[in-house]
């Protein structure tokens, strides 16, 4: 009975390995080139680390440029608010 438990085992084990083998080949089979070298990149260090050093210089350039903006706040509207409204208008003679 043993014997036939360890049979059993063995060629579901060998079963198991086929399945996995056949699976990887059709798999590997369906790569292209294309996709071979989308992987590549995707998974490449280097490539990861170019993509966030231009994403920090994107932000860098929008920072400096919002820098040469006018700048408005609450605070700046309710002085010209509240210093307008004290002026005296002249009429001209």
């Amino acid at each position: 009975m043993n014997r036939s438990l360890i049979h059993l085992a063995f060629i579901v084990v060998v079963l198991i390995a086929l399945v996995i083998v056949a699976n990887a080949q059709q798999i590997s089979q369906r790569l292209t080139l294309k996709d071979a070298i989308n992987l590549a990149l995707k998974h490449n260090v280097n490539v990861q680390v170019a993509a966030t050093q231009v994403n920090e210089a994107e932000g860098t350039r929008g920072r400096r440029l919002a820098a040469l903006l006018p700048h408005a706040s609450a605070a700046s509207l309710a002085n010209l608010l509240k210093n307008g409204s004290e002026q005296e208008f002249v009429e001209a003679q």
